[in-house]
Protein backbone atom coordinates (compact mmCIF):
# COMPACT_ATOMS: atom_id res chain seq x y z
CA UNK A 1 0.00 0.00 0.00
CA UNK A 2 1.47 3.68 -0.71
CA UNK A 3 -0.04 6.49 0.27
CA UNK A 4 -0.09 9.75 -2.49
CA UNK A 5 -0.99 13.45 -2.39
CA UNK A 6 -2.26 16.13 -4.64
CA UNK A 7 -4.47 19.26 -4.75
CA UNK A 8 -6.89 21.25 -7.69
CA UNK A 9 -7.97 18.22 -9.94
CA UNK A 10 -10.32 20.97 -11.62
CA UNK A 11 -12.27 18.12 -13.21
CA UNK A 12 -14.82 19.94 -15.59
CA UNK A 13 -13.21 23.12 -15.42
CA UNK A 14 -13.13 24.71 -18.89
CA UNK A 15 -11.13 28.22 -17.92
CA UNK A 16 -7.96 26.26 -16.27
CA UNK A 17 -6.88 25.19 -19.69
CA UNK A 18 -6.28 28.91 -20.18
CA UNK A 19 -4.96 29.27 -16.33
CA UNK A 20 -2.68 26.68 -16.20
CA UNK A 21 -1.38 26.57 -19.99
CA UNK A 22 1.69 24.35 -19.46
CA UNK A 23 0.10 21.71 -17.18
CA UNK A 24 -3.09 21.78 -18.96
CA UNK A 25 -2.02 21.01 -22.62
CA UNK A 26 -3.35 24.98 -23.63
CA UNK A 27 -0.86 25.94 -26.56
CA UNK A 28 -0.75 30.04 -26.09
CA UNK A 29 0.95 29.98 -29.28
CA UNK A 30 -1.76 28.65 -31.41
CA UNK A 31 -4.02 30.34 -28.93
CA UNK A 32 -6.47 26.62 -29.22
CA UNK A 33 -6.39 23.74 -26.42
CA UNK A 34 -4.33 20.75 -27.24
CA UNK A 35 -7.51 19.26 -25.68
CA UNK A 36 -10.27 21.06 -26.93
CA UNK A 37 -12.97 20.40 -24.20
CA UNK A 38 -12.87 19.22 -20.92
CA UNK A 39 -13.12 15.45 -20.98
CA UNK A 40 -10.53 14.93 -22.62
CA UNK A 41 -8.74 16.86 -19.77
CA UNK A 42 -10.99 14.75 -17.39
CA UNK A 43 -9.39 11.74 -18.95
CA UNK A 44 -6.33 12.83 -19.36
CA UNK A 45 -5.90 13.26 -15.33
CA UNK A 46 -7.94 10.19 -14.67
CA UNK A 47 -5.66 8.05 -16.71
CA UNK A 48 -2.28 9.79 -15.57
CA UNK A 49 -3.69 9.38 -12.26
CA UNK A 50 -4.66 5.05 -12.29
CA UNK A 51 -1.35 4.45 -13.92
CA UNK A 52 0.34 5.39 -10.50
CA UNK A 53 -2.55 4.52 -8.09
CA UNK A 54 -4.10 1.02 -7.22
CA UNK A 55 -7.15 0.27 -4.92
CA UNK A 56 -5.48 -0.17 -1.93
CA UNK A 57 -3.36 3.17 -2.31
CA UNK A 58 -4.55 6.10 0.49
CA UNK A 59 -4.79 9.19 -1.66
CA UNK A 60 -5.21 12.61 0.12
CA UNK A 61 -6.80 15.50 -2.29
CA UNK A 62 -6.14 18.68 -1.08
CA UNK A 63 -9.46 20.56 -2.20
CA UNK A 64 -10.56 22.00 -5.39
CA UNK A 65 -12.22 18.43 -6.68
CA UNK A 66 -14.80 19.99 -9.65
CA UNK A 67 -15.92 22.70 -11.26
CA UNK A 68 -19.03 23.24 -13.75
CA UNK A 69 -21.02 20.84 -13.83
CA UNK A 70 -21.09 19.52 -10.44
CA UNK A 71 -23.91 16.45 -10.30
CA UNK A 72 -21.19 14.93 -12.94
CA UNK A 73 -18.30 14.86 -10.35
CA UNK A 74 -19.15 11.21 -8.74
CA UNK A 75 -18.91 9.95 -11.35
CA UNK A 76 -15.22 11.13 -12.33
CA UNK A 77 -14.20 10.62 -8.75
CA UNK A 78 -15.44 7.36 -8.59
CA UNK A 79 -13.35 6.57 -12.24
CA UNK A 80 -10.07 7.42 -9.72
CA UNK A 81 -8.16 4.38 -7.63
CA UNK A 82 -7.37 4.64 -4.22
CA UNK A 83 -8.99 5.16 -0.68
CA UNK A 84 -9.48 9.20 -1.36
CA UNK A 85 -9.49 11.97 2.09
CA UNK A 86 -10.53 14.78 0.82
CA UNK A 87 -9.15 17.96 2.73
CA UNK A 88 -11.54 20.37 0.94
CA UNK A 89 -10.79 23.64 -0.74
CA UNK A 90 -12.82 27.28 -1.42
CA UNK A 91 -14.08 25.22 -4.70
CA UNK A 92 -15.57 22.27 -2.89
CA UNK A 93 -18.50 23.46 -1.28
CA UNK A 94 -21.24 22.75 -3.39
CA UNK A 95 -19.48 18.81 -3.81
CA UNK A 96 -19.99 18.86 -0.09
CA UNK A 97 -23.13 20.03 -0.13
CA UNK A 98 -23.88 17.38 -2.72
CA UNK A 99 -22.89 14.47 -0.77
CA UNK A 100 -24.13 15.52 2.51
CA UNK A 101 -27.61 15.40 1.18
CA UNK A 102 -27.54 12.15 -0.91
CA UNK A 103 -26.07 8.78 1.21
CA UNK A 104 -25.33 7.58 -2.49
CA UNK A 105 -22.30 9.53 -2.73
CA UNK A 106 -21.02 8.70 0.76
CA UNK A 107 -18.73 6.24 -1.22
CA UNK A 108 -16.69 9.36 -2.46
CA UNK A 109 -14.63 10.06 0.29
CA UNK A 110 -13.16 7.95 2.75
CA UNK A 111 -13.22 11.51 5.51
CA UNK A 112 -13.40 14.95 4.57
CA UNK A 113 -11.91 17.96 6.72
CA UNK A 114 -11.36 21.39 6.24
CA UNK A 115 -7.18 20.92 7.52
CA UNK A 116 -5.46 17.83 8.44
CA UNK A 117 -2.58 16.82 10.46
CA UNK A 118 -0.80 13.53 10.02
CA UNK A 119 1.90 11.36 10.88
CA UNK A 120 3.42 9.27 8.06
CA UNK A 121 6.51 6.58 8.66
CA UNK A 122 9.34 7.57 6.21
CA UNK A 123 12.39 5.91 6.44
CA UNK A 124 11.50 4.37 10.17
CA UNK A 125 10.84 7.54 11.38
CA UNK A 126 7.49 9.31 12.15
CA UNK A 127 7.16 12.83 10.39
CA UNK A 128 4.45 15.24 11.07
CA UNK A 129 2.60 17.16 7.99
CA UNK A 130 -0.14 19.57 8.01
CA UNK A 131 -2.75 19.52 5.04
CA UNK A 132 -4.39 22.43 3.81
CA UNK A 133 -5.98 23.72 0.60
CA UNK A 134 -4.30 26.98 1.43
CA UNK A 135 -0.39 27.48 2.06
CA UNK A 136 0.37 29.09 5.97
CA UNK A 137 3.13 31.11 6.74
CA UNK A 138 2.69 29.46 10.28
CA UNK A 139 1.76 25.99 10.87
CA UNK A 140 1.69 23.94 13.96
CA UNK A 141 4.98 22.13 14.45
CA UNK A 142 7.07 24.62 12.69
CA UNK A 143 10.11 24.79 14.74
CA UNK A 144 10.35 20.90 15.05
CA UNK A 145 10.37 20.02 11.47
CA UNK A 146 6.67 19.43 10.81
CA UNK A 147 5.59 19.91 6.66
CA UNK A 148 2.68 21.92 5.55
CA UNK A 149 1.16 20.64 2.02
CA UNK A 150 -0.85 22.82 0.28
CA UNK A 151 -2.34 23.60 -2.86
CA UNK A 152 -4.63 26.61 -4.55
CA UNK A 153 -1.48 27.97 -6.07
CA UNK A 154 -1.34 25.39 -9.14
CA UNK A 155 2.56 26.68 -9.10
CA UNK A 156 2.78 29.79 -8.50
CA UNK A 157 5.60 31.24 -5.88
CA UNK A 158 4.58 30.67 -2.65
CA UNK A 159 7.01 33.10 -0.99
CA UNK A 160 6.76 31.50 2.42
CA UNK A 161 10.18 29.55 3.36
CA UNK A 162 10.62 26.36 4.80
CA UNK A 163 9.63 22.93 4.65
CA UNK A 164 5.83 23.58 2.53
CA UNK A 165 4.88 22.53 -0.97
CA UNK A 166 2.66 22.70 -3.27
CA UNK A 167 1.65 19.40 -4.17
CA UNK A 168 -0.99 20.47 -6.57
CA UNK A 169 -1.66 18.06 -10.32
CA UNK A 170 -0.08 21.20 -12.14
CA UNK A 171 3.31 21.09 -10.54
CA UNK A 172 3.76 17.64 -11.44
CA UNK A 173 2.54 16.64 -14.79
CA UNK A 174 -1.06 16.08 -13.90
CA UNK A 175 0.10 13.23 -11.89
CA UNK A 176 -0.05 12.46 -8.29
CA UNK A 177 3.30 13.23 -5.84
CA UNK A 178 4.34 9.56 -3.90
CA UNK A 179 3.96 11.43 -0.46
CA UNK A 180 7.47 9.12 0.48
CA UNK A 181 9.02 11.24 -2.65
CA UNK A 182 7.48 14.77 -1.43
CA UNK A 183 8.50 13.85 1.98
CA UNK A 184 12.54 12.92 0.71
CA UNK A 185 12.41 16.43 -0.65
CA UNK A 186 11.30 18.54 1.93
CA UNK A 187 13.77 16.88 4.62
CA UNK A 188 16.33 18.46 2.60
CA UNK A 189 14.92 21.91 3.88
CA UNK A 190 16.78 23.34 7.06
CA UNK A 191 13.83 23.85 9.74
CA UNK A 192 12.40 27.68 10.10
CA UNK A 193 12.20 28.62 13.41
CA UNK A 194 8.67 29.90 14.62
CA UNK A 195 8.18 33.19 16.26
CA UNK A 196 6.40 30.90 18.80
CA UNK A 197 8.43 28.44 20.97
CA UNK A 198 7.19 25.29 22.22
Amino acid sequence: MKTFITSDIHFNHISILKYNSTSRGYDCNLGQPDWPDVEEMNDKIIKNWNSLVSDNDIVFILGDVAMGKIIDAPNLIRQLNGKKKLISGNHDITLKKLIKNNESYNDLFESIHDYYEYSHVHNNKKVMMCMSHFPMRHWHGQNRGTLMLHGHLHGSRCDVPGRIKDVGLDTNNLFPYLLDDVIEELLKIEVMEEHHKD
